[in-house]
């Protein structure tokens, strides 16, 4: 650790984890952490998290994919996996369990198995109400990340992308390349906005505790 930038910067102790690796600490006052596992209640909403954790949106990519020769509306189901790995985030009483990546469209996603709720078609709502249930088991609020890709959609997933204007993200990121957007019409803004308040509503539905 000793030539690590973090090691002339600040004051630290080092432990040996085996060979030259260390563990880097950096001295501070001891903090009352004590609040973590206090009760805290939003204003806007009057909810209610039993504690200060919060489980951050990650992309698990675990619900249905259509196949070849299935509708695109079949993809985005949620699966028995995405299911049981909300219900273990659940068991960990966490205070808040955020839902990551929840897409409002069928053709515009982030990854492969990314849970989608449109619509109601084939009584995903449901479905995402199990997910709801399981995740709230033991007291935690479940929240939901409404996602929308704009031009930051993968070119394999994506190959029309639209966004707020026409510029191009040009970097390649984890293997993906991203397709020139096509700014959106005002017409169509102002349908992206029901799209979002639609699919805020079947959260409700479903027993989401916000979005």
């Amino acid at each position: 650790m000793d030539g690590a930038p973090e090691a002339k910067n600040y004051p630290h102790e080092s432990t040996a984890s085996g060979g030259k690796d260390g563990r880097l600490r950096v001295k501070g006052p001891q903090a009352d952490v004590s609040v973590l596992g206090q009760p805290i209640t939003f204003a806007f909403s009057g909810r209610t998290a039993k504690n200060r954790f919060l489980k951050a949106p990650m992309t698990e990519r675990l619900c249905h994919w259509n196949k070849e020769g299935e509708d695109i509306n079949a993809r985005g189901f949620p699966s028995e996996e995405y299911t049981r790995l909300y219900q273990r985030w659940g068991e960990g009483e966490i205070g808040v369990i955020v839902a990551g990546n929840l897409m409002l469209r069928y053709d515009a996603v982030e990854a492969f198995g990314n849970p989608i709720l449109q619509d109601d078609h084939d009584n995903r709502t449901e479905a995402f109400r199990k997910v709801a249930e399981v995740s709230k088991a033991h007291g935690s609020l479940f929240v939901a990340q409404l996602s929308h890709p704009g031009r930051q959609g993968g070119a394999a997933l994506n190959p029309n992308p639209v966004s707020a204007s026409d510029v191009q993200l040009k970097i390649e990121w984890a293997g993906n390349k991203f397709n020139k957007p096509r700014a959106l019409s005002v017409p169509e803004i102002k349908d992206m906005v029901k799209i979002w308040g639609e699919t805020a509503y079947l959260c409700k539905k479903a027993g989401f505790d916000g979005v």
